[in-house]
């Protein structure tokens, strides 16, 4: 499987434990999940973070420094959204940005992000590490659908 963006094979195997850790420490259970990508080649990727207890897709993003190309971002909120077999997604990005290109990078990303979700079942957010801890340690919010859903059935 080829890489995408630069460094891409070791961009963010230190936060991906951090990520962990951090929800584990929260009384998070993760598992591990595998879904077939848009990738030209369809060999099955896995998640970054799966917390297997809520069904919920956490991919991480820690940059360092600019280096990959703003489709890159917005292919994997695209592909996270027509492949990633859970109903809520996070990519929480940690960067470090002197130019603004991550910072406008991420900001497309957000806009993408609430594109994609408007009208499906699938919530896609992007968010930054502080945020994501915070939306963790406070309980993930349930799927706005699947909780009308469930009060229309509940009837």
């Amino acid at each position: 499987m080829e890489n995408q963006g630069s460094n891409a094979k070791n961009n963010g195997t230190e936060f991906e434990r951090a990520v962990s850790l951090f929800l584990t420490d929260n009384g998070y259970t993760l598992g591990k999940l595998r879904y077939e990508s848009l990738d030209h080649n369809k060999v099955k990727r896995p998640l970054d973070v799966y917390i297997e207890c809520e069904h919920i897709a956490v991919e991480c993003k820690h940059y360092k420094a600019w280096g990959s190309k703003v489709q890159n971002y917005c292919w994997d909120i695209y592909n996270a959204a027509k492949c990633v077999p859970c109903d809520r997604y996070y990519a929480v990005w940690d960067f470090t940005d002197s130019t603004g290109k991550t910072q406008k990078c991420f900001d497309r990303a957000v806009a993408m992000a609430k594109e994609m979700s408007r009208g499906h079942s699938k919530q896609i957010n992007v968010v930054t590490w502080k945020e994501f801890k915070n939306i963790a340690s406070n309980g993930f919010p349930k799927n706005n659908i699947i909780s009308r859903l469930l009060n229309y059935v509940r009837r």
